[in-house]
């Protein structure tokens, strides 16, 4: 937990409570991007307690939406909070969550009475702080617009974001109970199935200063060591080996021709 903490740059008070979850929040998403460079190199991410800590906390990499919040979930259960894991069907691309499989993980967090909505691995952007899971009126963080509504189809709620005046749906919560094989077969899914987007491109995200810095191309990169500088000016990353640098620069250049 410690190195846990320094990686986050969190040194203040670990009294259970909304003011640590929320700073441990923001501050997860400002230092430990997501990314998909694994699944471009045809690697499953590993989703076991020492792998990720390995990946994330040793060395300067980040992760997808399985990797970052179940490590941030081991974390939140270390320092005394109560989380439970569930599953989402992303509907960015079809509103209909009937067509669309779980793919995302967030998390439930309860603290006193209230039941919270916490994700730290929602490349396209989730929330920002912590928000009661609950369905209301739209709010904002920062310069952002959310809403949590409960929508026709399955029970479960949906959580929305505004997108040029109007409000969209990025995912549909599944209430479910969910179990290490759920993950695993979704962590699966994603990582490789044709049709996953992850496997289509590169995505990155940060969120610092009120700024979310996104990349989802070799933007000009020349070569593989090209990229990994530009990745690591521009994120913070490293970790991958120079050949490794080379074949996602290839790859990303086969998409783009």
């Amino acid at each position: 937990m410690k190195k846990y903490l320094q990686r986050l740059g969190y040194s203040g008070d670990l009294t259970p409570c909304y003011a640590l979850l929320r700073d441990l929040h923001r501050l997860h998403q400002a230092k430990i991007p997501f990314e998909n460079l694994d699944i471009l190199l045809n690697k499953i991410p590993a989703l076991d307690d020492s792998s990720l800590e390995k990946k994330l906390i040793d060395t300067s990499r980040g992760g997808y939406c399985f990797e970052l919040n179940l490590s941030f979930a081991r974390l939140l259960r270390a320092l005394g909070f109560e989380v439970q894991p569930r599953l989402a069907r992303v509907l960015m691309l079809n509103p209909d969550a009937t067509q669309m499989p779980r793919t995302h993980v967030w998390l439930m967090v309860k603290l006193a009475s209230e039941i919270y909505l916490a994700d730290v691995g929602f490349g396209a952007g989730s929330v920002l702080d912590p928000v009661v899971l609950a369905p209301g009126a739209p709010f904002t963080q920062d310069k952002e617009t959310f809403q949590i509504k409960e929508l026709p189809g399955p029970k479960g709620l949906t959580l929305m974001r505004e997108h040029r005046g109007d409000m969209k749906p990025l995912y549909w919560m599944d209430p479910s109970p969910v179990y290490p094989i759920d993950m695993i077969q979704s962590n699966y899914w994603v990582a490789t199935h044709p049709g996953s987007r992850f496997r289509q491109g590169l995505t990155l995200t940060v969120y610092q200063d009120q700024l979310r810095t996104s990349q989802g191309d070799l933007n000009g990169a020349k070569s593989g060591a090209e990229l990994a500088q530009q990745l690591k000016t521009r994120f913070a990353i490293e970790g991958l080996t120079p050949t490794e640098w080379d074949q996602v620069h290839k790859r990303l250049a086969d998409m783009a021709l």
